[in-house]
């Protein structure tokens, strides 16, 4: 009800909206995927203009928001800042030389040539330094916009087949 309201309000005024704020907390644990993808497809299903998702530059996120018209993040330069690379098709890596306290795997010297060769093989157009963040900030945004996430997910299966996405938010309000 109130997705509507704001839609029909806004599209006085702009043909440009930003979705976004919720999506990648809500991606990353709990109940509140479902609920996140079915709100953007109710508003895109309604919205006749441009939507614009706030942190979803992934490859994986511009999976589930496959017809967005524009993305954003800042992940590339939070990783790198802690000493990360993102590889394609693994994730992100720990590269720095201090002791890893959290979460983070260390990069093997395999996964670190599977990077290598990616960079060369779409012509990353600098040297690739592992070494300071700002040029680990360069590998990440790369590989963000030269990668496709490959794997079969659930939630892209989901994004994909939600029809009725007002009936679909009904239901997981209820629960």
């Amino acid at each position: 009800e109130n997705i509507k309201k704001a839609v029909d309000f806004y599209s006085q005024y702009t043909d440009i909206v930003a979705f976004g704020g919720i999506v990648p907390p809500s991606l990353n644990g709990g109940g509140g995927k479902k609920l996140a993808i079915a709100m953007y497809r109710l508003l895109r299903k309604l919205w006749k203009g441009k939507i614009h998702v706030l942190g979803a530059g992934s490859p994986f996120m511009r999976k589930l928001f496959y017809d967005a018209d524009s993305v954003d993040t800042s992940t590339y330069r939070v990783k790198a800042i802690h000493g990360m690379i993102i590889i394609p098709g693994k994730g992100e890596r720990y590269v720095g030389e201090r002791k890893i306290v959290w979460k983070a795997r260390r990069a093997t010297q395999e996964e670190i040539e599977t990077l290598l060769s990616f960079l060369e093989r779409t012509h990353f157009p600098f040297q690739p330094r592992l070494e300071d963040w700002v040029s680990r900030a360069l590998i990440n945004a790369w590989v963000l916009l030269h990668s496709e996430y490959e794997k079969d997910h659930p939630l892209i299966k989901y994004t994909k087949s939600l029809k009725e996405p007002e009936e679909e938010l009904t239901e997981l309000c209820k629960t």
